[in-house]
């Protein structure tokens, strides 16, 4: 399913005004608790698609992809040590 949506080209920004911690708590469990109970890939993407720019979509895509390549450099710096010798 595709949307059409129109979304100001400019940079996302937070508001200056901080919450409340327990607030803050509360919406992050409430964001959290929406993304696991989404089980299936054209779920997952109508709600991005709908909650997120094209823009932020783009980001978090970027920064799960940083993320992966960093993780998958440890376990394979970890497997070259595992198997590498002494030369002296």
């Amino acid at each position: 399913m595709y949307h059409i949506l129109i979304y100001d080209t400019k940079m996302t920004h937070v508001s200056r005004k901080k919450l409340p911690n327990k607030i803050l708590r509360q919406i992050l469990d409430s964001f959290l608790y929406v993304l696991t109970d989404i089980k299936d890939k054209e779920a997952m993407a109508e709600f991005l698609d709908s909650f997120l720019s094209p823009t932020e979509k783009l980001m978090l895509a970027k920064r799960l992809a940083i993320a992966f390549l960093l993780t998958e450099r440890v376990e394979r710096g970890r497997d070259l040590k595992r198997y590498q010798t002494n030369s002296g």
